[in-house]
């Protein structure tokens, strides 16, 4: 989960209007994303690596083009499938 919290003051919290809601388990709520505004300008390259195939995608604004050498896609990772690179 990826959330874009503007800012949080230390030592304020619910009692002073800071807070940070989490809902889950709707599966009738509706999926958001925006890949490109998740990453600053500052950031060159995002690869998660979790294609089932093809090359792997650029989440950052760039959308850079890889090109994929040679590996495996959708091997096994640490959280969920990885690219197998050789």
């Amino acid at each position: 989960v990826w959330v874009r919290v503007p800012a949080l003051e230390p030592g304020r919290g619910p009692d002073d209007g800071q807070f940070v809601y989490l809902y889950y388990g709707n599966a009738e709520a509706t999926a958001a994303s925006d890949a490109a505004a998740t990453w600053d300008a500052a950031t060159s390259l995002v690869l998660h690596l979790d294609e089932a195939a093809g090359p792997p995608r650029d989440t950052s604004a760039y959308a850079h083009t890889v090109v994929q050498p040679g590996g495996s896609a959708g091997v096994p990772g640490q959280v969920d499938a990885a690219l197998g690179m050789t």
